[in-house]
Formats: C-alpha cells, sequence, structure tokens
C-alpha cells in the first residue's frame, strides 16, 4: 500500500519526488561489454526504475536514497589512427520531475578525439576535441549543437631539466535549434591559450624484501596559465556547460606524488601504485586586478585548494 509507505516516510529529510509510485514496483539494471571486429567496442549501461520513489524505498544506502537522476546510455568507440570515435544514446530520467517533459536527452552524441600528432617536420603538433549532440525533450528548446576545438601546441625542453608547452585553441561552436527566443541558427567564436611547465623527481629505494624489491618515489612539480577571453554567449541555449564558457585568466600551481612498488613475479615484475597524492589551487588574475566596489568588497584572487589521495595498500 503505497499510501501507507508514504505516511513512514513522511518527515524524512530529502525525500521529496513524485508521487508516480504504484504497488508494483520493479528495477531493471543491465550492464554489457562486446569486442567487435574492427576493433569496434560496444557498451551498455541500463538503469530503469518502475518509478521516482523507487529508491526512497529500495536503495541502497544514502546515496542511492538521495540521487535526483539516472542515465542509460549505450555507446559504440571505434579507434584509429590517433583518433577516438564515439557514439552514444544517453537517456536521462530526472527523478525530481514526474513526466521527464522538460528533461533533456541527448540522442545521440557523437565525438571525435584526436591525440597529438607532429605536423609535418615542423615542431608543432595537433590535436582535436569535436562534438555533436542532438538534444532533445518534449517542452523547452531543443535542436542540435556542433563544437569544434582543434589545439596547435609546441612542446619544449628546459635543458633537459622541465618540460614546457605552448598551445591555443580556436573554438567555433553552431547551433540549430527550436523553441529558442534568439533565434533558430546560433554561433560562438572564442580561444584559449595555455602553457604548462612541469618536471619530474624520481628516487628508486631497494628494499631487498622476498615479495617487494623497490619502491620509486616521483614528484611531479607543475605550472600552468590559461586564457580565456570574455565573449558574449547569453543569447545561447542553456543546455550544458559547453554553452556558458567562463573567462578565464588564471595561473595554477600543482603538485603530485606517487609511490609504486616493484613486485616480483616470476621471472618478471609487477608494477603496483600504493599511493596517489595530489595537490593544486589557482590564482585569478582577473579577480586580482579587478576595481572594488566598496571598502568591504574584498578581493580573492586565490580559489579553493584542491586535494586528492588514493591509497591501494594491497595489489
Amino acid at each position: 500500500d503505497m499510501g501507507r509507505v508514504r505516511e513512514f516516510r513522511e518527515d524524512a529529510d530529502n525525500l521529496s519526488r513524485p508521487e508516480t509510485a504504484s504497488n508494483d514496483r520493479w528495477r531493471i539494471k543491465y550492464k554489457h561489454t562486446e569486442v567487435l571486429s574492427g576493433d569496434f567496442n560496444i557498451k551498455a549501461d541500463i538503469n530503469v526504475v518502475s518509478d521516482d520513489e523507487y529508491f526512497l524505498d529500495f536503495g541502497a544506502g544514502g546515496d542511492e536514497r538521495s540521487l535526483e537522476a539516472i542515465e542509460s546510455n549505450v555507446s559504440v568507440t571505434k579507434s584509429f589512427n590517433g583518433y577516438s570515435l564515439v557514439g552514444q544514446i544517453r537517456v536521462f530520467n530526472n527523478l525530481l520531475d514526474a513526466d521527464d517533459s522538460e528533461t533533456l536527452q541527448r540522442l545521440p552524441e557523437i565525438t571525435l578525439t584526436g591525440s597529438d600528432k607532429r605536423i609535418l617536420n615542423t615542431p608543432f603538433y595537433f590535436s582535436s576535441e569535436t562534438s555533436f549532440i542532438n538534444f532533445y525533450r518534449e517542452e523547452g528548446a531543443e535542436g542540435d549543437r556542433l563544437d569544434l576545438h582543434p589545439r596547435v601546441s609546441l612542446p619544449m625542453s628546459v635543458n633537459g631539466y622541465a618540460d614546457f608547452t605552448v598551445s591555443v585553441a580556436p573554438r567555433g561552436t553552431f547551433y540549430a535549434v527550436k523553441d529558442h527566443p534568439e533565434g533558430a541558427y546560433l554561433d560562438r567564436f572564442l580561444y584559449d591559450v595555455q602553457s604548462d611547465l612541469t618536471t619530474t623527481f624520481v628516487r628508486v629505494f631497494q628494499t631487498g624484501g622476498e615479495n617487494l624489491s623497490a619502491v620509486k618515489h616521483t614528484i611531479r612539480p607543475k605550472l600552468s596559465y590559461t586564457y580565456i577571453p570574455d565573449v558574449e554567449q547569453a543569447d545561447l541555449p542553456d543546455f550544458d556547460s559547453v554553452d556558458a564558457i567562463e573567462k578565464t585568466n588564471g595561473i595554477t600551481y600543482s603538485v603530485n606524488s606517487t609511490l609504486t612498488g616493484k613486485l616480483k613475479q616470476g621471472e618478471g615484475a609487477l608494477y603496483q601504485d600504493y599511493l596517489y597524492f595530489d595537490l593544486s589551487q589557482t590564482f585569478d588574475i582577473n579577480e586580482a586586478t579587478r576595481e572594488g566596489e566598496s571598502e568591504e568588497d574584498k578581493k580573492k584572487p586565490f580559489k579553493e585548494i584542491n586535494g586528492e589521495l588514493i591509497v591501494k595498500p594491497t595489489v
């Protein structure tokens, strides 16, 4: 009896959902991976529930009980000559919307990613990120978006002690949309400039152990600069973060550290990362140089410190 079930949980926090459940409740969860001839990879991750209230009553732990949306995805991937082509069908179920009429579906989403390739006999390299998405929904703006983002980079070595790379990437984004107040055909052009200075310190400790013969400690400091100009984008549809790229003028410092063990395995060796630690912070030049609106308007150019720690104590 769903009436009694809802009464039981009506005082619980963060459990507001459209009342779409009946007495028949179910969930379909299916995953499949297959490699076909021609290096085609097919993956399916299907996640369907009978109603928007399902995870409130049958969710495994707090993470599932607080889910606001779920996704079903079928993809086909093909890699060739340094490129990766991925075609996907992505269907979303917004658990906060009873009929999902305003929920954007990606039918399909196609991405083509090209890794760095040297341009003829020059010291320059070319890479690219291209995507095409058909955004579909029953109510609200929908349509097609083509995003072209090529990049030209110049890697250099600083006397063998450090690596320095500078790159520039123009970006063109084109729209053919329906039910959008600013028109059916829109576009946006911008660019970004990036530079990275990195070096690596490595030390190997011989342990003399029966299984663990050595441990390698790697430290990689990095200094990066990113610039993206301020471009008017208010007329674009709001499909996702690609449609609202913020202006950027910042310097990011980071350092990561890795402990890698060398384990004996027969006549060979097995390498295992036991620890990975990364720390980074960005200094916002735009924030540091802006004019304050009042004495109480304090500048905060240093953004949050981001840290990541991964520990794998066993093989």
